[in-house]
């Protein structure tokens, strides 16, 4: 007699069963929810489980890389304690998060090539580099902020040499070519101790004392040649104008009468002493322009210095970046290696979208692409079946209606054919009528 078998109980079939696997649990259950897997579909291929942990792990990363350079960036703007700045940090991580979620959740069940794969590509590196520019200049902080020292002791050194050249000490008084050049620049500076209102009274009246110079200069010459004319004549001496006559004949008393009355006329005496004069108040506005210089230069150095860029201060991330520039200039070290970290902050963004292309389509992306179309075609049957469902009363109801309708129509017809006849039997009456009414039968 064969020994019969009892059926395996549901228990022991569950635990015998090859697939699905066991449903796993955990922070790797956790990473692969936050990238979208199905994990009811994933235990039919757990093998594949670490490969979506690591995924989500590097998503997870590059959120909390974005909230550092974030908080990086911040903490150059703001002058904050840094636990203020935490929430916008935090905020920021949790965008890219979405993001980085977001494009490898939309490429389970693809091939992961093609279009789509390039512009998700690209938005991987727009956002890795946004993530990495920030860190980047944290790294390099120390060669940053020294660079960023020594470009501002040269920008101030420029600024105050630009200032010094516009703004000269002692005062002098400017080209235009160099007045429009510094005015251009805004270099020109204005202290209340400014000796150009005296230099300029001073030169007004140098040209005035100069000018009257000139003619008192002029007229004494007149009036020489006026004398020397007289004596010439008075001295009999022989020449163009004179008579040769030795005395003080009439000749010789209307050459003096003329000497004398252009002195008087010229008013020499007097004009010499408006000129001495002018000297006197030229004298004292020197006087007065060499004290003001000295109290313009101790104003000027004051203006010149509040005009100069600070030393110190915060450094802004644009000045750091300014200044990152100018140490690549000077060595290819520096200037290479920015660039590999720039380069491998971009590639960690872009790691989970190039997973996808390098691995090529796994058996859960099948699997996933499987379970769409089923769902497509279950779908498409669901909705037969309720279109069917709802049409068969619906369109029973429409020939109930159609019915009534035709019913309707018949009982008007019939209720028309029955008027007509009457009005033909009315009309056959009158007729009949008409004609006995002729025929005298009525």
């Amino acid at each position: 007699m064969v020994a019969q078998l009892a059926p395996p109980t549901t228990k022991q079939t569950e635990q015998e069963m090859f697939r699905p696997a066991p449903a796993g649990g955990g922070v790797g259950r956790w990473l692969r929810a936050r990238i979208g897997v199905v994990e009811e579909v994933l235990d039919y291929t757990p093998e594949l489980r670490p490969h979506y942990t690591k995924v989500g792990a590097l998503v997870l990363t590059t959120s909390a890389l974005a909230a550092v350079s974030m908080w990086t960036a911040l903490a150059k703007f703001l002058d904050a304690h840094w636990l203020l700045l935490m929430p916008a940090a935090l905020f920021w991580g949790w965008v890219i998060f979405c993001i980085d979620s977001w494009l490898i959740t939309t490429m389970h069940g693809s091939p992961g090539g093609g279009r789509a794969f390039w512009v998700r590509l690209l938005l991987a590196v727009f956002l890795g580099a946004i993530i990495a520019e920030p860190l980047l200049l944290k790294v390099f902080e120390p060669a940053v902020h020294r660079q960023v020292a020594e470009n501002r002791t040269l920008d101030r050194a420029a600024r105050e040499s630009a200032l010094k050249a516009c703004n000269p000490v002692p005062y002098r008084e400017l080209k235009q070519a160099e007045r429009d050049r510094c005015n251009a620049r805004r270099l020109l500076l204005t202290v209340r101790s400014d000796p150009a209102g005296v230099t300029v009274d001073i030169v007004n009246l140098q040209q005035e004392r100069d000018l009257k110079q000139r003619r008192l200069d002029a007229d004494k010459g007149t009036l020489r040649k006026l004398q020397d004319g007289a004596r010439r004549e008075c001295n009999g001496h022989n020449g163009p104008g004179l008579s040769g006559v030795v005395g003080a004949g009439p000749r010789c008393a209307e050459a003096n009468r003329d000497a004398a009355d252009f002195s008087a006329q010229s008013r020499l005496d007097a004009r010499q002493q408006e000129i001495n004069a002018l000297d006197g108040r030229i004298d004292r506005l020197i006087e007065q322009r060499n004290t003001v210089a000295q109290h313009y230069a101790v104003e000027m150095d004051r203006a010149i210095r509040a005009q100069l860029p600070s030393p110190d201060g915060d450094i802004g991330l644009l000045e750091e970046h300014k200044a990152l520039g100018s140490l690549s200039r000077e060595s290819l070290l520096v200037m290479l290696g920015p660039w590999v970290l720039r380069l491998m902050l971009i590639m960690i963004d872009c790691l989970p979208v190039l997973s996808k292309r390098l691995s090529g389509p796994t058996a859960y992306d099948r699997n996933i692409a499987r379970q769409l179309e089923t769902s497509e075609e279950l779908f498409e049957l669901n909705n037969e079946l309720l279109r069917r469902r709802d049409r068969l009363p619906r369109e029973t109801a429409l020939g109930e209606l159609d019915r009534l309708d035709q019913d309707r129509q018949r009982s008007r017809d019939a209720e028309e054919e029955r008027s007509r006849i009457r009005q033909d039997e009315e009309l056959n009456r009158r007729i009949d009528e008409y004609a006995r009414r002729l025929r005298g039968e009525i």
